[in-house]
């Protein structure tokens, strides 16, 4: 429907007109929103997006984002160029106008590194730092870019209510709105509505599949972390931090041992790492080289305890 009279500042409201352009027999309209440039984009019941220009009073372009005869859309969103699609069933899909491609995100099991945490996905917003927010019928799901490509993501699921904290939370999340303070709000189904200062609350987790103990961290002048880990040794970022990228991390063969556990930063920028074997392993960062010192007390060099904390100083 179409308004035909004039706008607030003294236009007519009431003369409406119907746009028989969007009718298709068998199915029904579910999500409308604006773009930034004034067109409409408009969601049916079988996964068409229709974008609308709304000066020329006509469709000026379709795409079917999904094949389903009956796609129950809840919301659609567009920013930063893309528009995200929240339905029953078949999850989140995120759909870039500009080069046509789009992608599912939905629950899987077992759950992988796209998966959301569960398949009824009920409204998608933006977050700060190019992250979106999906509220669910058990839990959120939290996107973070990925890749060059727009429509890539990595997820973190957060649907865990059984703690002594969290478990009188209702999980079923169903509505979610950021507003410019930095406040989350996320409605519920009879849970009522939730808030969360992102300013304050906000985190990351960065976990391998086995073998968390981590005992130290640094970052080198080059902004790679690196850890040292109980059971993984030297481990360091596959690429520099950043706070919209999800992170990755290799180990670093024959340096340090198999157990590394203390790392500090010198005032060269080098880094030192200390092992169980009474060695100090020295990565300068100069020439991007290791060199091993064993530690020598009174010329005895003979221990081989372990080092879990190394001090430097500037000088």
């Amino acid at each position: 429907m179409r308004d035909k009279g004039k706008t607030l500042s003294g236009r007519r409201l009431h003369e409406i007109t119907k746009i028989e352009s969007f009718n298709k027999p068998g199915t029904s309209l579910r999500a409308i929103c604006r773009s930034d440039n004034g067109l409409l984009f408009v969601a049916n019941s079988i996964g068409e997006i229709f974008t609308f220009d709304t000066q020329r009073v006509e469709i000026t372009g379709t795409r079917r984002i999904i094949e389903k005869p009956d796609l129950l859309v809840q919301r659609i969103m567009y920013i930063d160029g893309l528009l995200w699609i929240s339905t029953i069933e078949f999850g989140a899909i995120v759909y870039d106008p500009n080069t046509g491609h789009s992608r599912q995100y939905t629950y899987q099991v077992p759950p992988t590194q796209t998966s959301t945490s569960h398949h009824d996905s009920y409204q998608t917003i933006a977050l700060p730092g190019g992250r979106f927010f999906s509220a669910t019928w058990n839990g959120y799901t939290v996107f973070n870019p990925e890749g060059t490509d727009p429509v890539n993501f990595t997820t973190e699921i957060y649907n865990n209510t059984t703690s002594h904290i969290l478990r009188n939370m209702e999980s079923r999340m169903i509505s979610a709105y950021y507003d410019p303070a930095g406040m989350l709000w996320v409605g519920t189904r009879g849970g009522g509505v939730y808030a969360s200062d992102l300013r304050l609350q906000f985190y990351t987790r960065y976990h391998q599949e086995a073998h968390n103990e981590i005992c130290s961290m640094a970052a080198d002048a080059d902004g790679f972390l690196w850890w040292t880990g109980f059971h993984s040794g030297m481990m360091r970022s596959r690429e520099p931090f950043s706070p919209n990228a999800r992170m990755s991390f290799e180990p670093i063969p024959n340096q340090a041992g198999k157990t590394a556990l203390s790392v500090a930063r010198d005032g060269e920028d080098n880094l030192w790492f200390g092992g169980r074997d009474g060695m100090l392993t020295c990565y300068r960062a100069a020439t991007r080289s290791y060199i091993s010192y064993p530690v020598v007390f009174g010329g005895d060099n003979t221990w081989r305890g372990e080092i879990w904390s190394i001090y430097t100083e500037d000088s």
